[in-house]
């Protein structure tokens, strides 16, 4: 983890308890970080247990060793097995052809039948604060600023 991340606040426990926590947080990572290399199994079983380390320092009562480890190895095995690069090769070929993206590409910016420009545009006209709708609409804070000046 980034010294920021190591720096923030404990995290809240939620729903069924710190180990689910840290096992969604480990394997959501894990499916994106995999595939930067394609790593051999002990070299993916040491990053996962690194991750997970670091994602326990953040509960407020953190885990035992043991089953953070018990739990990296549980997503480190999975995701080993179940991710290479035929498989991925094979997912984006299944959702990535030229029909599907052709569909994506149509919706562009759309959501509700307006543009995010628009929402955003009728989100300040009624009066909602610059930092709510950069959330909602997931902008950064230049682009409502640019908003702004057009309305």
């Amino acid at each position: 983890l980034t010294p920021e991340k190591a720096k923030e606040k404990p995290v809240e426990d939620y729903g069924l308890g710190r180990n689910c926590m840290l096992f969604d947080q480990l394997r959501a990572w894990a499916y994106k970080a995999i595939r930067q290399g394609w790593p051999d199994y002990n070299q993916w079983l040491n990053a996962c247990l690194d991750r997970a380390t670091g994602y326990n320092v953040n509960f407020t009562t953190p885990l035992d060793m043991s089953e953070v480890k018990h739990t990296a190895k549980s997503v480190a095995k999975w995701t080993h097995r179940n991710f290479n690069r035929g498989t991925f090769d094979d997912y984006v070929a299944r959702t990535h052809t030229s029909r599907i993206q052709a569909i994506r590409g149509k919706k562009g910016g759309k959501a509700n039948g307006k543009t995010k420009r628009e929402q955003g545009i009728a989100m300040l006209q009624s009066g909602l604060k610059i930092q709510h709708i950069m959330k909602a609409l997931q902008v950064t804070k230049k682009t409502v600023y640019n908003w702004k000046k057009s309305a």
